[in-house]
C-alpha cells in the first residue's frame, strides 16, 4: 500500500488562550516513557461531495483547543528539572495523506511498518520530546473514497478517557454543535497529601518479573524473541457463555465481571502459548480508571490521568493447572482492593519516589511473561462522528504483551479483542485460543448425546416389553411415545 503525505500544517486555538505552566501529577509524569497513545478511525465514504472537508476539520480543530488548551502547548521542565506541560499555544500537527488502495487493505496490518504510513509524522523519541506537538492527525483518503483518521495523543496530557472527550468534543464542533463536555483541567485533584502517608506496600510498582533464561543463550535467539505480531478476534456471546461454563459451581456467590472472567482466561492462554515454565513468575497489569473510585469521585470531564496500576502475580504452572474459578478470583481480588484508600496510598507512594523513572510504564511491563489486558468496552467511541457518519475504531498502539477489550461493531452482546505477543508464539496463542472452545463445545455435545442416548435405550427397552404382552397391553404406548 502506497501511501503519499500531501502537506501538514500546525493548527492554532482561534482564539487566545491562558499562557501558563500546567503542574503534572505524578500519574501523568509516570507515563512520559510511553509517548503517544495512537488511535486509528475508519470511516467509510457516504456519497456526501464535502466528505471529509479540510476547511470543517481544521477550523473547528482550532475551537477544540480552546477549552482544551493544554492540547497546543509542549512539554517543559521546571527548576527542579520536573516535567510539566508549557501552555503556549504553538499548535498541534495536522496532516493529509493519500493511498493508491482502498481501505479495506489496511484489515491486513499488524504492528509492523505498514501502519506507521496512516499515522500523522510525528517525532516519537524522547531526544525531541520538548519540540513536539502533543496531539497530531493524520487524515488519508483512500482510493474507495473512505477515510482514515491516525491519531497520536502524548500520555503526558491525558489517559484514554480524557483523550476520547477531547476527539469527540472536536467532532462535536465539526457537526456545529456545542461541546457537550467541557474539560476540568484542575490537576491538584491528583496530588499526594501533606505530608505523603502511603498505608500500602504497592507491588504494583515493582520491576516485573523477568524471563527465567540460560545465560548461553545466544544473540540471535535474543533478537527473534523482540520482535512481535498483533491480531483481531472475535469473542462472540457463546464463547463469554462458554467461560461462565468453565468457572463451575465454585465462587457462585461472587458475581465476576467480563472482563475478570476473559482476562483470566486470555493470562492462562497467554503463559501455555509462551510455553513458560512452571516456575515462571508472571504479572498481569490491569489499567484501572481512579475517576469513580476516588471518594469524592473525580469528575467524568477530568482531562488528565486517572489511570491506576492494579496488578496480580502467580507462578505459572499454579495459574494454568488451577481451577479457572481461582484464575479469574485472582484478578477480582486485586481489582476489589482499588478503592480511595488504595488509590490515595499509592498517589503518596508515587510522591515519594525519588526517581520516577524507574517506575514507568511502557513496553517493558507487559513483555513475555507478563500480560496486560486493557477494556475499552464501554467507551463511546461510535461518538467521535464528524458529520459523516460513525467510525469503526482501532487501537494501535499495542505491544508485545498487550491486549484491548472493546465492543464489537457487529455483534451487541459480542466482544473484540486486539492483541500483540512476540511472533513466536502469537500461532501457539491462535491455536489454542480456539482450542479451548472447541474441546469445551465437543464435550458438551458429547454430554448431550450420552443423555439423548440413555433416554432412547431406556425406551426402547420399555416399548420392547409391552410387545411382550397381550394385544391389551397396547393401550399404554400412546402414554410412552410422550415421555
Amino acid at each position: 500500500m502506497k501511501i503519499v503525505i500531501k502537506g501538514s500544517t500546525l493548527v492554532c486555538p482561534c482564539e487566545q488562550t491562558p499562557s501558563r505552566r500546567l503542574w503534572l501529577s505524578t500519574i501523568d509524569v509516570m507515563y512520559t516513557d510511553r509517548g503517544y497513545v495512537a488511535l486509528l478511525f475508519f470511516y467509510k465514504f457516504d456519497g456526501s461531495p464535502n466528505f471529509f472537508d479540510p476547511l470543517v476539520l481544521k477550523e473547528s480543530l482550532s475551537k477544540v483547543l480552546v477549552p482544551f488548551y493544554p492540547v497546543a502547548g509542549r512539554l517543559t521542565r521546571d527548576g527542579n528539572s520536573r516535567i510539566e506541560i508549557d501552555c503556549n499555544g504553538q499548535g498541534v500537527l495536522y496532516a493529509e495523506a493519500v493511498s493508491d488502495s482502498p481501505m479495506s487493505d489496511i484489515g491486513g496490518f499488524n504492528s509492523g511498518l505498514e501502519l506507521v504510513k496512516v499515522f500523522p509524522p510525528i517525532n516519537r523519541s524522547l531526544h525531541d520530546l520538548y519540540s513536539s506537538p502533543l496531539f497530531a492527525v493524520q487524515v488519508t483518503r483512500f482510493s474507495c473514497g473512505g477515510v482514515s483518521l491516525g491519531i497520536g495523543c502524548h500520555h503526558n496530557l491525558s489517559d484514554g478517557t480524557g483523550f476520547l472527550n477531547f476527539i469527540t468534543s472536536w467532532s462535536e464542533l465539526a457537526r456545529g454543535l456545542s461541546t457537550s463536555m467541557p474539560p476540568l483541567l484542575d490537576r491538584d485533584i491528583l496530588r499526594a497529601r501533606v505530608p505523603p502517608t502511603p498505608v500500602f506496600y504497592h507491588h504494583e510498582f515493582d520491576k516485573p518479573p523477568v524471563m527465567i533464561t540460560s545465560f548461553t543463550q545466544n544473540s540471535e535467539e535474543s533478537s527473534s524473541s523482540k520482535a512481535d505480531s498483533s491480531i483481531v478476534l472475535e469473542i462472540t456471546s457463546d464463547h463469554m457463555k462458554t467461560l461462565v461454563s468453565m468457572i463451575g459451581d465454585e465462587r457462585t456467590k461472587i458475581k465476576y465481571t467480563r472482563y475478570e472472567i476473559l482476562s483470566a482466561f486470555l493470562w492462562r492462554v497467554a503463559c501455555k502459548a509462551r510455553n513458560l515454565p512452571d516456575t515462571q513468575a508472571t504479572k498481569m497489569r490491569i489499567p484501572i480508571n481512579g475517576r469513580p473510585r476516588l471518594n469524592p469521585p473525580i469528575p467524568p470531564n477530568y482531562f488528565g490521568n486517572a489511570l491506576f496500576i492494579c496488578t496480580t502475580t502467580a507462578l505459572c504452572g499454579e495459574l494454568v493447572s488451577e481451577p479457572f474459578a481461582h484464575s479469574v478470583d485472582r484478578i477480582h481480588e486485586a481489582i476489589r482492593r482499588m478503592d480511595d484508600k488504595y488509590l490515595r496510598s499509592a498517589l503518596d507512594f508515587l510522591d515519594k519516589t525519588d526517581e520516577l523513572t524507574t517506575i514507568m510504564q511502557g513496553p517493558q511491563n507487559t513483555a513475555c511473561p507478563n500480560f496486560s489486558i486493557v477494556s475499552w468496552k464501554s467507551f463511546p467511541f461510535h461518538g467521535v462522528n464528524f458529520g459523516w457518519g460513525q467510525p469503526y475504531m482501532r487501537p494501535a498502539s499495542i505491544f508485545a504483551g498487550k491486549g484491548y477489550v472493546l465492543a464489537s461493531p457487529t455483534d451487541k452482546e459480542g466482544l473484540m479483542l486486539a492483541i500483540c505477543l512476540e511472533a513466536e508464539h502469537i500461532q501457539a496463542f491462535l491455536e489454542l485460543f480456539h482450542a479451548s472452545f472447541q474441546v469445551r463445545a465437543n464435550s458438551y455435545n458429547k454430554k448431550r448425546f450420552n443423555v439423548l442416548l440413555s433416554l432412547l435405550l431406556e425406551v426402547t427397552a420399555l416399548l420392547s416389553l409391552v410387545f411382550f404382552f397381550d394385544q391389551q397391553s397396547f393401550v399404554i404406548l400412546p402414554f410412552l411415545l410422550q415421555l
